[in-house]
């Protein structure tokens, strides 16, 4: 795409905001869906309809209310500033058929035993993929990860009259990946999502093969997600919603001297219980002395740090 170049809007003509990296620009003036480049079509777009910016005030000071800590601290309080816009995310099925090898260490006799175990799978999975290169992490995989969960109405957007677009007041981040990127991705995805989840499990990973199938029903939704920016104890926090019904799913907020106190308490707990780890066999001591270093860290890197993040 040349420097120069110039995209006008297919149905008022205005031009459009588009880079180098835009698949679809949507019009400032009119809001139409342009297609600029990539695979992609306009009827494989749907949009969720976003509540209004008081609604979303309102669900803050809910939220607030109901927040142990920040209810006591309501009075401090003041509003920032309150900002929502449509994230595009690609949607799609993989079914992944595959097998993994993986070993677990248990502790039998006093000592420290390695098993083995092999899994084959065969499932679908819902994967949720932002559609753009860079997009402000925090509070957004949050929300897309309600999506087929907490599942909210779509509607095609080629549907939404002219109309019904004028409603439409939060502005609409540009697309900067097509369908074949978005299914090669979802791909990838799909079979890391499932090796994430042996890991877990597990110790460690000794053979992985997963086979994906090409996404199924793949579409692009384009999420409303509204952010509130808050004022309290001269310093600014967040308070992020999902669009559709206004729920929050995740926050910064100021850590309180009770919550401090709390943390002093974990971090001088793990220190203790790694003290303990003399009076044990040694396998077993070396357990208690990582999970109590562990366990410090966790606490100890809460309490130096003024912002704990609420889920």
């Amino acid at each position: 795409m040349a420097a120069s170049q110039e995209f006008k809007c297919g149905r008022c003509g205005a031009p459009l905001p588009a880079t180098p990296e835009t698949i679809i620009a949507i019009c400032d003036y009119c809001g139409y869906p342009n297609v600029i480049s990539g695979v992609v079509s306009i009827d494989d777009i749907y949009l969720i309809k976003s509540t209004d910016r008081e609604s979303i005030i309102s669900s803050f000071w809910k939220a607030v209310e109901r927040d142990f800590d920040l209810r006591k601290m309501k009075g401090e309080i003041e509003v920032y500033d309150v900002e929502g816009e449509y994230v595009p995310v690609w949607v799609g099925n993989v079914r992944v058929k595959g097998m993994v090898e993986y070993h677990k260490y248990e502790i039998r006799d006093k000592r420290r035993v390695k098993r083995t175990y092999r899994d084959r799978f065969d499932k679908s999975v819902l994967v949720r993929l932002p559609a753009r290169r860079q997009v402000v992490e925090f509070g957004v995989r949050n929300v897309i990860e309600k999506i087929g969960v907490d599942t909210p109405p779509q509607e095609k957007l080629v549907d939404l009259g002219e109309e019904e677009w004028g409603k439409i007041k939060l502005p609409i981040l540009n697309t900067e990946m097509d369908r074949v990127d978005a299914s090669t991705k979802i791909r990838d995805e799909a079979c890391d999502s499932v090796r994430r989840h042996y890991e877990s499990i597990s110790d460690g990973i000794d053979f992985y093969y997963c086979d994906p199938s090409d996404p199924e029903n793949l579409k692009l939704i384009l999420v409303p997600i509204w952010t509130v920016y808050y004022k309290c104890r001269k310093a600014i926090f967040r308070m992020v919603f999902s669009g559709w019904d206004a729920r929050r799913t995740v926050a910064t907020e100021p850590v309180t001297l009770l919550r401090r106190t709390g943390y002093l308490m974990g971090a001088l707990g793990g220190v203790l219980l790694a003290s303990f780890s003399s009076a044990f066999p040694t396998d077993f001591g070396i357990a208690l002395i990582v999970m109590g270093a562990l366990i410090s860290l966790f606490f100890g890197g809460r309490l130096v740090s003024g912002v704990r993040i609420e889920r």
